[in-house]
Order: structure tokens, then sequence, then C-alpha cells
């Protein structure tokens, strides 16, 4: 089995959003509010993001965390982040295999009392193109007979290059990338990342920010080769 080759997206999607501090930014300010307000972030915790089938065949998730209830439940939650950069029309198929796969592993073990970790599924897409993906029960034919025999869940999805900035919520350090991602959609992308670079100086000094911003610089100009390190480095 060949291993999987990461696109730069989903290189400095995995960089950045392996931290789980960074994801719990995220996941603080955009999830649900009845959703964030359950979930213990201090418990937030990367796990392995492959998975092996029946027949060795391996698959790889793109972020994989494990947390718990800040209520005291004795129930684990799972956070599957999945990255996409190009339309993907049936990806709940494939975040199905990936929470299938979970609850597999759950049950190698004692069946938990509290019963299989709940899995909630996120899409993170910058695609030119509207995202295409439907709901798992979207797929199937719209029959009412059959819709109880249908699986059913809700995959949250974020089409950033269609959100309006104001919807994306939280401070720079929990939406870095994202906004990164947006820029490079805009019409003038290479003005839209100095000021991004711009708002990492003014937050976190020179120095500071000198990390974050040779990590992005490396990405834009593998993303658009038509931009060059000294051609960002004049726009600021």
């Amino acid at each position: 089995m060949k291993p999987k080759i990461g696109s730069p997206h989903d290189t400095i999607f995995k960089q950045y959003y392996g931290n789980p501090t960074n994801t719990a930014g995220f996941l603080r300010h955009n999830l649900p509010p009845e959703l964030a307000e359950k979930i213990d972030f201090k418990t937030l915790t990367p796990v392995k993001d492959s998975f092996v089938s029946d027949d060795f065949e391996k698959f790889f998730a793109d972020l994989v965390f494990q947390c718990s209830l800040k209520d005291g439940q004795d129930a684990s939650i799972y956070i599957l982040l999945e990255h996409k950069s190009t339309p993907a029309p049936a990806c709940a198929v494939q975040l199905l295999r990936y929470m299938v796969m979970l609850w597999e592993e759950a049950l190698r073990g004692e069946l938990p009392v509290q019963g299989l970790p709940v899995v909630i599924p996120i899409v993170i897409y910058h695609g030119s193109r509207p995202w295409p993906g439907k709901q798992i029960k979207d797929l199937f034919p719209n029959d009412p007979v059959l819709a109880e025999f249908l699986p059913d869940f809700r995959v949250i999805v974020y089409d950033l290059p269609r959100m309006p900035l104001e919807s994306i919520k939280g401070d720079l350090a929990s939406n870095l990338i994202l906004l990164l991602f947006k820029a490079m959609k805009a019409d003038v992308p290479l003005v839209h990342v100095a000021d991004l670079i711009k708002l990492l100086i003014k937050a976190h000094g020179v120095d500071g920010a000198q990390g974050l911003i040779k990590q992005m610089l490396y990405y834009v100009v593998d993303v658009d080769r038509t931009i060059t390190k000294t051609q960002v480095e004049i726009e600021l």
C-alpha cells in the first residue's frame, strides 16, 4: 500500500491544527454553541489518524481528537476533522467509514458502560466551487418507507470561500490557517496574505511570528507559483 502523499493544503492544515490548543480555539468558537458548551476542551487530545480495515487496507483521516464532556458524564467524544480543497460529493460515505472504524476499535475491548463513543464529523473546505457534498441520508433515494433503514448523522461543513469573514469566529490563533485558505481564494490573494502577515506581526511581534510567517510563505508559493516571497515582502 502506497503511503498517502499530502498536498500543501493538507500539510499546513495538519501541522497547525495538529496542535490541540489551536484546534480547541477553533472548535470553541465555531461549533454550534449548544455543542461547544458541553465539551471540556481542556481534555482535547489528538489520537491516531490511520485505520486498517479487515482486508488490511489502510485509510487516513486528516485529524482525530478525543475529548470528554464538561458535566462529568463518563462519555467519550471524538472530533473528526477532514480538510478538502477539491469537491467530494460523497464525502459523507468516507466520514462514515472512519466513524465505523473508530467504533470497531472501541469494540475490540469491552464495550464501555456508557456505550460507543460519539463521533462529530467536521469538513473544512476551500475549493473554488461551492461545496457539493450531501448529508449521508441525502445520498439515498427519497422514500419515506425506506427512510427508517438509512444511516443519519450530521456533517458540519465550513465552506470557507463563501463564508463572510465575520462568521469565522474566534481569535487569530484559532483561525489562522482558515483565514490563509480564504485569502488564497480572494481576487488578489497577495494583498490578503500580506494583511494576514501584518496581523500576525502585530499580535506576536516580528520574532514571535517568524516561524508561522515562514510556514505560511512556503505554503503560498507552493500553491500559487505566480507569487514569490519577494512579492509578499514588497507588499508588506
